[in-house]
Parts: C-alpha cells; sequence; structure tokens
C-alpha cells in the first residue's frame, strides 16, 4: 500500500494534472476484507487508530492516507471487486 501511495502521489502531482479533478480506485476490495480480519493494520500502519478487523474504519483510514499523500481532497473513490480466481 505505501508503494501505491507513492506511485499514485507522483501521478496526481504531476504538473501537467494540476487542475485536474482526482478519481480513486481502490481494487481488490474483496481480498482486503478478508486480510482485515486476520491481521492487525496497526502493525503495518502504527497511525491506524480505528478498532482492529474494521473494514469501513480501514477503508476510509486508507482514503485519507491518500488525500494527505497529494494534499488534495478525493471526491469519488471506487472500491471494488476484481479478481480473478479462475
Amino acid at each position: 500500500m505505501v508503494d501505491s501511495i507513492q506511485l499514485y502521489k507522483s501521478v496526481v502531482l504531476h504538473p501537467l494534472l494540476k487542475n485536474v479533478p482526482v478519481v480513486l480506485f481502490l481494487n481488490k476490495m474483496d481480498l482486503f476484507e478478508e486480510k482485515i480480519k486476520r491481521i492487525k493494520l496497526r502493525i503495518y500502519f502504527p497511525d491506524f487508530n480505528g478498532p482492529e478487523h474494521d473494514l469501513k474504519k480501514a477503508k476510509h483510514f486508507f482514503k485519507e492516507k491518500f488525500e494527505v499523500a497529494t494534499e488534495k481532497l478525493i471526491n469519488n473513490v471506487f472500491y471494488t471487486t476484481n479478481t480473478d480466481i479462475s
């Protein structure tokens, strides 16, 4: 996730995209939902202050991480599932 935030930041803060609205797609939410049940997010992100295993709080936490990285509010966040399990 740290790498994703850095990549997102480098794209969003590019001078050509300065005044472009931001849309964030967070994919593989099915996998994230399963992981959040088993792991303690605080181990990897000590600044997470929500209850452990709370999917809603974790999703909000990461939305804010992307916003803080770019200093831009994200009006549209799409939590998607596109995992090929075949």
